[in-house]
């Protein structure tokens, strides 16, 4: 059965609340594509102030029966790209969402999460634990967030949902930090039947609400090729830009946004999207995400973008090549202990000054 988005409605995955609002049948959403972050908030001294932002937009619970929809706890340096964002929107409130670690100074994420964005925004790194006080933790101000500019957030079909963040001082890699590994060909991987999705997001409702986790949790779910997806979603862009995954009971949910998708190949997790939306009703976004999976934003599809909006930092490699990163010691996949080689090249490198953007991109840019 085709889905009909009237009758779903949407999740664009980026808080504990739906961050599309439907008034007669449509999204209100405010559009700016490119958003300076004026004035960041200065890095804390004590990483309390940094909770008290996030439990403004996180509804906690001390003990969480069940995990991301299905899932689990992830061990620290398990999935190290992994990064968590949280941030207050011009339309007022405070909302969270993932990201992936591009470059020591530049993250991508969703553009629904980053075209409304201003101070204070926060990225977090390195913990799996957000209210962990370690030294694992890295804790940045987010000083520029840039969004594709082919996103339209007034667009009932989602598409082009990308966007970069630029944040200072730069990270330090270790075993817990590395940089995500995404290729300009991702035909092989996208043969794969199974795909590992992450984040701090829903892992249950109370009711109609959203409760989200302190913990980064993890599960296992199907990838489906596209036709499957299409049937589900009528409105996916035909040029492939889009893939979608999930299964019975598991899956992503509200922010969860900009997250990570991963396959594993030889031993190395491979990003190939990023969370996008997906159903709004609980009881599909719970347990019938077979039916009704979440759509995620192809990486493939936007290796330029990324390298240009990270000022050059960031390059997309090949599967079992260069580019990605350079992060020390790949994770060895979801189910295995830290260890392994990191990609070559491509990221690394502090990311300007910060105090500009970069030129518009080329007009064939994604």
């Amino acid at each position: 059965m085709r889905l009909s988005l009237a009758f779903l409605c949407l999740w664009a995955l980026s808080s504990p609340t739906a961050s599309f609002l439907i008034r007669d049948g449509e999204f209100e959403l405010n559009s700016n594509f490119i958003q300076h972050i004026e004035e960041p908030s200065p890095f804390p001294a004590d990483p309390d102030e940094f909770l008290k932002m996030v439990k403004l937009a996180v509804n906690f619970t001390s003990k969480p029966p069940e995990l991301v929809f299905g899932g689990q706890r992830a061990r620290p340096g398990q999935f190290p790209q992994q990064a968590f964002l949280s941030y207050k929107s011009r339309k007022g409130g405070y909302y969270i969402c993932g990201a992936s670690l591009l470059s020591t100074t530049h993250a991508v994420t969703a553009g629904h999460c980053t075209h409304d964005m201003i101070s204070p925004a926060k990225i977090m790194v390195g913990s799996t634990n957000i209210n962990d006080q370690s030294a694992n933790g890295q804790w940045r101000s987010i000083t520029q967030a840039y969004t594709n500019p082919r996103y339209n957030p007034d667009d009932r079909r989602i598409r082009e949902d990308i966007g970069i963040v630029e944040f200072s001082p730069a990270i330090t890699l270790n075993t817990a930090v590395q940089l995500a590994k995404i290729v300009a060909d991702d035909s092989q991987l996208l043969q794969s039947r199974n795909a590992f999705i992450s984040g701090f997001g829903t892992y249950t409702y109370r009711g109609d609400q959203t409760v989200t986790s302190q913990d980064l949790l993890f599960a296992e779910v199907q990838l489906y090729q596209f036709d499957y997806c299409q049937s589900r979603w009528r409105s996916l862009d035909p040029e492939k830009k889009q893939i979608c995954a999930g299964s019975r009971g598991k899956g992503t949910g509200p922010g969860d946004s900009g997250g990570p998708i991963q396959v594993s190949s030889n031993g190395q997790l491979y990003q190939i999207g990023l969370t996008s939306f997906g159903s709004a009703i609980p009881q599909y976004a719970q347990y019938n995400q077979d039916q009704y999976p979440p759509v995620f934003t192809r990486l493939s599809s936007y290796c330029q973008f990324m390298n240009h909006y990270s000022r050059g930092t960031f390059r997309c490699g090949t599967v079992g090549g260069g580019g990605g990163g350079g992060a020390p010691g790949g994770p060895g996949g979801p189910g295995g202990p830290p260890g392994g080689g990191g990609g070559g090249g491509g990221g690394g490198g502090p990311g300007g000054s910060g105090c500009n953007p970069p030129p518009p991109p080329p007009p064939d840019c994604n």
